[in-house]
């Protein structure tokens, strides 16, 4: 039985313009979509985009850390500019030593966000992370 294996693909959820190809369970950009007859693209969906303003509040309440929040929230309203917030909230991560430790949340978080989806799509997959997958070198 194929499945759609999660942690090959979990950052699909945060980018926009990305489809599943239900018959393959391939996810394909906007241009491989495109670039498809219409008879196929009829069995794609769209994946759907999780909001990366939850996650990051979900890390901090994860990580019980309200000055660290409090922060994040003065940074937003001085920083309208997209951009400029996230480069900012990565540079915060990384002078408080959590870079890392927000990747590996970031990945379960968006695992499970696809795991959902996949459950209301009844589309079969595979959530273990990649951090539990052994590689054979």
């Amino acid at each position: 039985m194929d499945y759609l294996r999660l942690a090959e693909c979990f950052y699909a959820f945060l980018l926009p313009g990305h489809w599943l190809r239900a018959d393959t369970l391939e996810v394909l950009g906007e241009n491989a979509y495109q670039g498809l007859p219409k008879k196929v693209q009829a069995v794609c969906l769209p994946l759907p985009r999780a909001d990366e303003e939850v996650i990051r509040r979900a890390y901090f309440e994860h990580i019980n850390n309200l000055t660290l929040y409090k922060k994040y929230q003065r940074m937003q309203r001085k920083d309208k500019d997209l951009e400029t917030v996230e480069q900012h909230f990565w540079w915060m991560l990384i002078d408080e030593g959590l870079g890392e430790e927000y990747r590996r949340f970031l990945e379960r978080y968006l695992i499970e966000f696809g795991e959902n989806w996949c459950w209301e799509q009844n589309i079969h997959c595979s959530g273990k992370p990649l951090s539990s997958i052994k590689w054979n070198r």
